[in-house]
């Protein structure tokens, strides 16, 4: 059923893929070389999951999708001309545009050319690397350039690109081209926020391409915060009342380790739940700060978008499950559902069920 399942999916990919025209393929002659293939997985040499990159800098800097290498055990990078790199770091990154920069050991490199200025109603291509399969580049038309708070869930603070496309599942970090190949920005959303596309304007973030970092993502990698105490872990372990710690929590954290699901959607869902605002919750977004911590996944080749609810002191596991669904937006209400049900169940708990009063015998006389 598995395989079955997969052979499923890989045709829908090739569907949403159209034989290429002259014009794409004109496209993917001068672009393609630009954008490399990202891959990663808990493990290095063990893959999951398929992404994008743009090369900015001829001496092996890429800009790709923040959420497609946080978190992760292993990154390769696969250039078009089929030069493999396992030795990958993290230079820089923008939490709130989405956009990490990565080094490799290389030079000379094709870079894309920038284009800072189009036009709503142009015409525009989405080059990348979908899934497993070739280099694609996509026609769409491109909308205009907005403030992200006007998107319900893109976040506040930048600029993107809206434009609509039929863009194959595991586009993320492509390139977003003008009809002459020059590239307009890096697309972190397909379809993930409020059911469209997104592309984060070249120029905004191209600082990054600078950073200074070395962060080796053969590793893992998680976002630097205070280290937390570990004396006396056992004993915390033993003495840990999981539905205590649900009923106490008071900040939530969200995080996700796939580029299908955007955190803000769900972070936007717990917000509209009544019991969300009567327990006085808030939805934090750095570590430190968090009681819980919900981590959003979709395994590969399947729509079931999976969490769980952590608690980072100990690292209890305090409740998990999975949603069904085509996207992360309609994801997103039923996982906050169930996030908050956990929590629901902990505090039912702690309520006393008040037994009948016995009523006196009745006397006789």
């Amino acid at each position: 059923m598995r395989v079955c399942f997969a052979g499923v999916v890989l045709c829908i990919l090739r569907s949403a893929i159209a034989q290429p025209t002259p014009e794409a393929e004109q496209l993917l002659h001068s672009v393609s070389p630009s954008v490399a293939l990202v891959l990663t997985g808990s493990n290095h040499g063990v893959f999951s999951a398929a992404g994008s990159a743009l090369i900015v800098r001829s001496n092996g800097i890429l800009f790709t999708a923040l959420p497609l290498v946080r978190n992760v055990g292993g990154v390769q990078v696969r250039l078009q001309n089929g030069e493999t790199y396992d030795q990958v770091e993290m230079i820089g990154f923008d939490e709130r545009r989405g956009v990490a920069a990565l080094r490799i050991p290389a030079t000379g490199l094709p870079t894309v050319a920038a284009q800072e200025s189009a036009q709503q109603g142009d015409r525009i291509w989405l080059v990348s690397h979908p899934g497993a399969l070739p280099w694609s580049a996509v026609p769409g038309t491109l909308g205009s350039l907005r403030l992200a708070e006007e998107l319900p869930g893109a976040g506040v603070g930048y600029r993107v690109w809206q434009f609509s496309a039929a863009v194959p599942p595991g586009s993320t970090g492509g390139a977003l081209v003008d009809a002459g190949g020059r590239c307009l920005g890096i697309v972190v959303a397909a379809g993930g926020v409020g059911n469209v596309n997104l592309a984060i304007p070249l120029d905004s973030v191209m600082g990054l391409a600078s950073g200074t970092a070395r962060i080796s993502l053969n590793t893992g990698y998680r976002p630097a915060v205070p280290a937390r105490p570990t004396a006396g872990t056992s004993a915390r372990l033993v003495n840990a009342d999981p539905d205590q710690i649900l009923r106490s929590a008071r900040s939530i954290l969200v995080r996700s380790r796939t580029t299908f699901f955007n955190p803000e959607v769900l972070a936007a869902e717990l917000r509209k739940l009544p019991e969300f605002k009567t327990w006085g919750l808030l939805i934090v977004s750095e570590d430190p700060a968090a009681d819980l911590v919900v981590f959003v996944d979709r395994p590969v080749l399947t729509f079931d978008f999976t969490y769980s609810l952590n608690h980072p002191m100990t690292g209890i596991v305090l409740g998990s499950g999975k949603v069904t669904a085509i996207d992360g937006v309609r994801a997103g209400p039923g996982l906050a559902r169930r996030v908050v049900n956990h929590l629901k169940g902990a505090r039912a708990k702690a309520t006393p069920v008040s037994k009948p009063e016995s009523k006196p015998a009745a006397s006789g006389g």
